[in-house]
C-alpha cells in the first residue's frame, strides 16, 4: 500500500505480504517524498507460479473504492484510459512489474497504491463460462 499526502507527494508503501503456502508478494519501497511532477516508481513482485498478471490499484483520500490504474499481463502491460499519460505499468506479470508516477498530481494522486498478482483462467468452451466448477462436466 503507497499512501499519498498532499502538498508535496509522500509515499508511504507498506510492505504487502501475502502467505499461502509460503507464496509472497512484494511491493515496494518503504516510502518515498516525491515532489508533484517529479516521476517516481513503485515496485511490486511475487514468486508465485502460474500467477501471470500482476495489477495496480489507486484508492483516493476519503474514498472506499479501488480503482484499477493497469496491470501487466505476462510481459503486455496495459494503462486503464482515464491514467494513460500520468501513469505507466511495465514488466512481466510473472514476476514484477513496477509502476511509474510519470506527473504526479496534488489531488488526483493523492491516496494509497496497491498491486496484487492473479491467477488468469482461459475457457475455450463457453458453456463452461457458466457451470459451478464443483458440477460434473
Amino acid at each position: 500500500m503507497t499512501r499519498i499526502i498532499m502538498y508535496h507527494l509522500y509515499y508511504k508503501v507498506t510492505v504487502l505480504v501475502s502467505l499461502l503456502l509460503y507464496i509472497i508478494l512484494y511491493q515496494s519501497p518503504s516510502m518515498i517524498l516525491v515532489k508533484p511532477d517529479a516521476p517516481s516508481t513503485l515496485n511490486c513482485s511475487h514468486k508465485i507460479p502460474s500467477y501471470y498478471t500482476i495489477l495496480w490499484y489507486h484508492r483516493s483520500v476519503g474514498d472506499t473504492a479501488l480503482k484499477l490504474i493497469g496491470y501487466s499481463y505476462y510481459k503486455t502491460p496495459d494503462v486503464e484510459p482515464t491514467y494513460k499519460g500520468y501513469f505507466n505499468v511495465s514488466g512481466d506479470g510473472s514476476s514484477e512489474a513496477p509502476l511509474v508516477l510519470l506527473k504526479p498530481r496534488l489531488t488526483k494522486d493523492s491516496g494509497e497504491y496497491f498491486c496484487a498478482a492473479s491467477y488468469a483462467q482461459c475457457f475455450t468452451t463457453p458453456s463452461l463460462l457458466y457451470k459451478n466448477p464443483t458440477d460434473p462436466l
